[in-house]
């Protein structure tokens, strides 16, 4: 453990350095060699005894500006001075301060004979310096990596994470394009991870057909990467089921003390079980998994008493191995498990196979870069930098190449840094935190940024989706430092989990657009660096794209704070604004719902603790007017301090496994007596970091006095406010736990209530009841009317929770479920006027009213406010990037004048583009025809399933449905740990009733479902039909509802949608492109997927949460709706398309003559010429408007896209 230094170094010959030290202890010779531009070292001999680790190459450099965390170097604007380690056996440190770059060899890989560099210069010539070092020196090669990723023309393009199949491919190029892409990454095309053989889902022919996607996308002018996870190698690979592989790296190795029979479930071991264990399987944790020979076993407990060292509750024979029996002295290693996956030994035969591996799949397809995920999981430097060296160098061309962690040794080869995982909870704050860190990358390892990963999420039980202005947000941080990005989470289904993402990769693709061809000046882009600063790309009237200041203002309103004041900093404009119903909370009820915690039982709280040396804290009892329980907690604290600045203190409880659950609850109802203080109450709540880790701040401002009634969701955790305030943990926003994380509300290891913001020389005295654990649900809102400077906005809807207004004009406001899919663009009332906000402050209220009226209304109202736009083209502006332009999509619901107009803009470059008149690309999708109700009520209709018999889905040796219900785990009538029943509703729709379907899940993930099923007396032909109708009852769990029929031959079709809705609606299917024999169904399958988790892997104590839908008689229609004669009319001009589209159909035109329309699977069933020429547009905005024939006075959904293509 000493640590010795040397006291004499002295130069033998001409490059032999001789360290001696002190007391005959022995020296250490070291070779150092000048090669012109750098210096390396390499120890040749040591004769000091027992060297653990030896640091023979050190540097202090004196540039100490930047520090880089792969380059090894220490620079300023002038200059830099880098260590770069040559061998994998070498270890690169940085230390801050006092700052020292040092490179270091161990003893279990060899302290001689490895090398390191040292390399100074001026920073113009860092870069020559380190591609002379490469060449010269046995390191990996990549011309876009290391020393080259600054000058690689590949480097500054982004990727788009694809899930792709084979037949989606066009869809997939046509996304990239639209988003500014220059490459597609694939993601889940692998099997499983480790043999790495071709997902048979995505690519029915394996390889063959993954050859063919990825040539269709190089000719389509785009390049590929594919992700892999580096080292990982799933329980399900071969190298682990049924038999697994003896190199798989273990943490710890034991002995057992006891022979181990294949049915004993104690395993005894002679050595106490190391602190690394865990005693469940998670993504996120080191798992519980033992292998013994060829059997791998899973246990839930462990004793550490010693002469008693064992592993309790044994699983045998997990992930598909053997049971076997096993002798005493034999030999159980702990496996090391991260994201469920083992490792190989990083020397191993299996490490070069997994490489062989992924390097085959990469050459054949001849891919432009690869993505090292997982990296971390190999749990050792050295295993980490030999898993990516090993892959990179079996690589024809390496490519563009990013990791998961940024280690010393694969700079090399290493393209760009940075990618975070993407936010769920104060988004801008942890881009802003993103940037801020990307700004170094290019000056302190002279690579690359990368700002991604971002995803423009959809809605979940646990969180909001995301809107538009954030997707802008992004793009315009990106803009602003030139920063390469990348988006997952996003496909091409026409039903995506954000329903506005096709406006989103059209916002997102004008600013990699204008990013990519450098068309701003430097001067524009700076001030869009500014923190939480938002900023509008839009063409203006003159046909200039101009970047427009916007300043928003968020308010969060229920009846009790529902007026306030919002500040405009720009000049009077019309009111702009989003209102968004929010989620609440039941009702309290204190026989059903459980106290959550108690903080009266002071004795219970294991933390009580305040700010060292300034606040005194005192915890009390109350008996006297208290709330909810015959005993309150009053907390009094003094602040000794001159600031409230960081003054807090805490009282609270930590829960070990197997933790705290809230069982249904997904809010918190308590009160609070308050004393006005302006201090800050925050109940924090937590998650372990088996189960991810995640910290949820909730937090109460002390502005009142007396008793308030406090409600308090989960899914809107104050994680943008947090920064605000100085606590005693990190409020970092690149933190998973705090912007990414979901609670897990059923594993709490912690509940806390902490005060902050306690007045200087001052103090807190308040009294809180015991925190109640409540569920929550939607509410139905109505009569809503906003207020701005006394003119009033009545608006005729009525609002769900998660739905969401944008209101940007008397003739622009549109009303969006909370998937952000269209529901309708209205006209409010306004009888003095549309409203204006004021510069300065504004006074605006809102009205609404709960349609269920135990509930209480909740709204967030965003106000925002335009400066003034600006933007100066540069003077060498790339305009190759710029030939295509897309519109805003538009979706459109009626033809009323309001809905089915738009504006065209054309751009006017003032002569300096190479042409300023485009081609338009019109692509119309029918979503909906128009619901056909009128047929479904028709006698006429077949009835597939009445839906009134629950004998008919009973299983049995006849209907044997269970055989068809299943996923990659199980099969059966429901997943593992999820019960079910049926029951008759009334309905409207039904005279006899409608079956319920009614689901539980204690599993502790949302991967639960329930399946029943039906088989037919005889076949039924349907293939006369074009539609599956049925009206469907949800409950607005957020759950999916799936109808499958399947065929003779066992040919099945799925469709789906979301039960985000309560009551009643009318779902409608298209049956075409359906590949099963509609001439001879066989069964109707329904399913309810992805059901809400109800508790940990370790507890019992919840049979989850009811879920519950019903469906009334499933018809097939024959009769379907149409949109006839779609008319797009440019300025005056109409061009008529001499077609009636169906639902599912897409109607192209890519050149203003020719067109196609496509069915639902995209293949074509109709073409045609325009006999009429496309309008000439003017610059600037160009009226347009869709009309269609023969309109019924029913609802539609079209989706109109305009391509402007500037030759």
């Amino acid at each position: 453990g000493r640590t010795l230094t040397p006291r004499k170094l002295s130069l033998k010959g001409d490059n032999l350095l001789v360290a001696e030290f002190s007391r005959n202890l022995g020296q250490i010779t070291i070779e150092a060699v000048s090669k012109g531009e750098y210096i390396t070292f390499t120890p040749k001999e040591i004769t000091v005894q027992d060297v653990e680790m030896l640091t023979f190459c050190a540097v202090s450099p004196s540039p100490q500006k930047y520090l880089g965390t792969m380059s090894g170097m220490s620079s300023d604007d002038e200059s830099g001075v880098g260590v770069r380690s040559l061998s994998l056996k070498v270890a690169m440190s940085r230390q801050h301060s006092p700052r020292l770059l040092s490179a270091s060899s161990e003893s279990k890989y060899g302290l001689t004979d490895v090398s390191a560099a040292i390399a100074a210069g001026p920073r113009s010539e860092l870069t020559t310096i380190f591609k002379t070092m490469e060449q010269n020196e046995p390191v990996p090669k990549s011309i876009h990596g290391g020393p080259h990723a600054l000058e690689s023309n590949l480097t500054r393009g982004s990727y788009l994470f694809a899930d792709l199949r084979a037949a989606d491919t066009d869809l997939w190029i046509k996304l990239a394009k639209q988003g500014g892409f220059e490459f597609i990454h694939l993601h889940g095309w692998w099997k499983t991870l480790g043999h790495y053989d071709i997902n048979r889902g995505y690519y029915p022919n394996g390889l063959e057909d993954m050859k063919k996607t990825v040539d269709k996308i190089h000719d389509a002018g785009l390049k590929v990467t594919c992700h892999t996870l580096t080292a990982c190698i799933d329980p399900r690979d071969p190298w682990v089921s049924p038999v697994p592989s003896d190199d798989l790296i273990a943490t710890y190795t034991y002995t057992l003390a006891k022979p181990f029979a294949k049915d004993d479930k104690i395993l005894y071991v002679n050595e106490e079980p190391g602190p690394k264990h865990e005693v469940i399987w998670s993504y996120s944790c080191n798992g519980n998994a033992i292998k013994i020979g060829k059997e791998i076993i899973q246990y839930t407990e462990i004793s550490r008493e010693e002469g008693n060292y064992c592993f309790k509750n044994c699983t045998r024979g997990a992930f598909k191995t053997t049971p076997q029996d096993h002798a005493q002295g034999a030999k159980a290693d702990y496996l090391q498990q991260r994201y469920i996956a083992f490792y190989p030994d990083p020397d191993s035969k299996l490490a070069d196979d997994l490489a062989d591996a992924i390097a085959n799949v990469y050459n054949t397809l001849g891919l432009d870069g690869i993505y090292f995920d997982g990296s971390e999981g190999m749990m050792s430097r050295y295993g980490i930098d030999t898993m990516r060296w090993k892959i990179f160098q079996r690589l024809k061309n390496g490519g563009i190449t990013e990791a998961s962690c940024w280690g010393h040794n694969s700079w090399w080869f290493h393209s760009r840094l940075g990618a975070w995982d993407h936010p769920v909870w104060a988004n801008r704050r942890n881009h802003d935190a993103h940037v801020d860190q990307s700004l170094r990358f290019r000056l302190a390892d002279l690579v690359q940024p990368q700002l991604g990963w971002w995803a423009p999420r959809g809605p979940s039980t646990h969180a909001r989706g995301h809107f538009p202005d954030e997707m802008e947000y992004f793009g315009a941080k990106n803009l602003s430092i030139d920063g390469p990005m990348s988006i997952q989470s996003v496909n091409v289904s026409r039903n995506p989990w954000n329903a506005r993402i096709q406006e989103m990769m059209t916002i997102l693709g004008w600013y990699e657009r204008f990013r990519m061809a450098n068309y701003f000046t430097k001067e524009d882009l700076l001030p869009l660096q500014g923190k939480k600063a938002d900023f509008r790309l839009r063409m203006d009237d003159n046909g200039q794209w101009k970047l427009t200041p916007v300043a928003y203002n968020w308010h969060t309103a229920t009846p009790s704070s529902n007026s306030w004041s919002a500040n405009n900093p720009h000049k009077a404009q019309p009111y702009r604004g989003r209102i968004e119903a929010l989620y609440t909370i039941h009702q309290l009820n204190q026989k059903v719902q459980p106290v959550l915690i108690d903080f009266a039982e002071i004795d219970q709280m294991d933390e009580k603790r305040s700010r060292s040396g300034q606040i005194q804290q005192t915890l009390s009892v109350v008996t006297e007017d208290t709330k909810l329980a015959p005993k309150n907690l009053r907390i009094q604290a003094v602040n000794q301090s001159d600031s409230s600045r960081g003054a807090w203190t805490i009282v609270g409880k930590n829960y070990p496994h197997p933790y705290h659950s809230m069982q249904n609850g997904r809010g918190f109802g308590f009160w609070v007596k308050g004393d006005g203080s302006g201090a800050l109450l925050n109940l924090q709540v937590c998650t372990p970091s088996v189960y991810h880790g995640a910290i949820s701040d909730h937090y109460v401002d002390l502005d009142f006095k007396g008793w308030k009634y406090v409600k308090l969701l989960l899914r809107e955790r104050d994680s943008d406010r947090m920064a605000d305030y100085e606590w005693p943990y990190s409020t970092n926003a690149a933190s998973h736990a705090i912007c990414r994380n979901a609670i897990f509300p059923n594993a709490l290891s912690s509940v806390k209530l902490i005060i902050n913001e306690i007045p200087a020389k001052g103090g807190v005295d308040i009294i809180v009841s015991p925190i109640i654990s409540i569920p929550q649900t939607k509410n139905n809102l109505e009569n809503l009317a906003l207020s701005v400077n006394g003119k009033s906005i009545s608006i005729p809807v009525v609002m769900q929770s998660g739905d969401y207004l944008e209101l940007e004009g008397e003739d622009d406001c549109a009303h969006y479920d909370e998937r952000g899919e269209l529901i309708t663009r209205f006209k409010p009332v306004c009888p003095n006027g549309w409203p204006t906000m004021n510069e300065g402050d504004n006074s605006i209220t809102i009205q609404a009213s709960s349609v269920q009226q135990a509930l209480t209304p909740r709204v967030e109202v965003v106000s925002m406010n335009l400066g003034n736009p600006f933007g100066t083209r540069s003077d060498k502006v790339d305009w190759k990037y710029l030939k295509d332009e897309y519109e805003l999509p538009r979706t459109i619901h009626a033809q009323d004048g309001l809905s089915n107009k738009l504006n065209v803009f054309r751009r006017n470059e003032q002569g300096k583009s190479p042409n300023d008149n485009p081609k338009l690309e019109i692509e119309l999708y029918v979503a909906s025809a128009g619901a056909n109700t009128q047929a479904y009520a028709d006698a006429s209709a077949l009835v597939l399933d009445s839906c009134d018999n629950l004998e008919h889905y009973k299983a049995s040796e006849r209907n044997d449905y269970p055989k068809f219900a299943f996923d990659s785990e199980n099969q059966g009538t429901a997943k593992p740990g999820v019960t079910f029943d049926t029951a008759l509703m009334k309905s409207q729709y039904a005279p006899n009733g409608s079956l319920q379907f009614n689901a539980r899940s204690a599993r502790s993930d949302t991967a639960g479902w329930a399946a029943i099923g039906r088989r037919f007396d005889k076949p039924i032909d349907i293939s006369n039909g074009k539609t599956l109708a049925f009206w469907l009852h949800g409950d607005a769990s957020g759950s999916t509802f799936k109808v499958q029929l399947r065929d003779v031959k066992g040919i099945w079709h799925d469709m789906t949608t979301s039960v985000s809705f309560n009551g009643w609606k009318y779902v409608e299917f298209n049956l075409a492109g359906a590949k099963l024999d509609l001439k001879q169904v066989e069964y109707i399958l329904y399913y309810y997927n992805g059901l809400p988790a109800g508790r940990t892997i370790d507890s019992a104590t919840t049979e989850g949460t009811l879920v519950s839908c019903a469906i009334s008689p499933v018809k097939i229609l024959s009769d379907t709706s149409t949109l006839d004669t779609p008319t797009l009319t440019i300025n005056g001009t109409s061009i008529a398309f001499p077609v009636k589209l169906e639902s599912g159909q897409t109607l192209v035109c890519e050149d203003e003559v020719n067109w196609t329309v496509l069915d639902i699977s995209r293949k074509p069933i109709a073409q045609g010429k325009l006999t009429t020429a496309f309008p000439k547009l003017k610059p600037g905005p160009n009226p347009a408007i869709l009309t269609f024939d023969n309109m019924k006075d029913e609802t539609f959904n079209a989706r109109l896209a305009i391509i402007k293509h500037y030759q």
